[in-house]
């Protein structure tokens, strides 16, 4: 076991437990619209942020930030995570909306998702159990519990003030500042900030094509993974034990082919 000085990221999508309280269609629409928003954030990150694990709807990143000045190190971590926002309003608006011709209540309800994200710096100890490496300590406690704060906007980047004094960059946008009751660990200073233009405004006229894509790549993903022929992805539960399999989902087709005919 290793202490390092380290910046925490925690990004976590709102309104993600409802979202998968749906019916075997939607519910797998769901679980696909989810992993392309995740994957999207991904793909936005480049080091020396790096992602440690996928926890359902969140991901957990970290950076080792060492000793002397990290001001440098603390700017590209906050600049990453304002990208977050931009992928993650991108790719919603690709997957849902006028991009989507399904009528399921997967795709109706996508473009409410939103994405909060915390950022913390502290000590935290780094352990490798076989491949893994596993992050622990008070400071990824923290991390995770700020995530039930008293904000009432569900899009935000909640910074403590040990990451908010180590980023100079912060002069130069508007945060509020508060305090945060953390469970277990006593009242947390953080500053908060809300990303300017996400998400951006809605599409006034359909991509047909894309429409049409996202419709067969989400009903052929669903039929892979009720056939079991598509593995759940990482870090997702597999969800579909009590929901009636293939029966069902065709089922669910065709109330879905009903709305469709019915909004005609």
């Amino acid at each position: 076991m290793e202490l390092k000085k380290t910046i925490l990221v925690l990004a976590d999508i709102s309104g993600y437990t409802r979202f998968l309280q749906l019916h075997t269609m939607s519910l797998l629409h769901a679980e696909k619209i989810i992993t392309e928003l995740i994957e999207a954030i991904i793909d936005t990150t480049a080091e020396p942020l790096r992602l440690n694990k996928l926890q359902g709807d969140a991901m957990f990143f970290y950076v080792e930030a060492g000793d002397g000045d990290n001001s440098e190190i603390a700017r590209d971590v906050f600049n990453q995570t304002k990208a977050f926002f931009t992928a993650f309003s991108k790719r919603s608006k690709e997957l849902t909306g006028c991009n989507n011709l399904c009528p399921c209540d997967a795709c109706r309800e996508a473009e409410q998702l939103r994405l909060k994200t915390i950022i913390h710096a502290g000590e935290v100890a780094f352990k490798r159990v076989r491949t893994f490496e596993e992050l622990a300590g008070e400071s990824v406690i923290l991390t995770h519990r700020l995530i039930k704060n008293s904000l009432s906007s569900n899009e935000y980047i909640l910074m403590t003030d040990q990451f908010a004094n180590m980023c100079e960059c912060l002069g130069d946008h508007t945060t509020e500042s508060r305090v945060e009751d953390c469970e277990g660990i006593g009242m947390i200073p953080v500053k908060v900030y809300y990303p300017e233009g996400s998400p951006p405004p809605p599409q006034k006229q359909r991509n047909r094509g894309a429409s049409i894509a996202n419709a067969i790549r989400l009903d052929a993903y669903s039929f892979a993974r009720v056939l079991r022929l598509k593995k759940v992805p990482d870090g997702a539960t597999d969800r579909l034990g009590d929901k009636g399999g293939l029966f069902s989902f065709i089922s669910d087709g065709l109330r879905g082919l009903g709305m469709l005919v019915r909004k005609k």
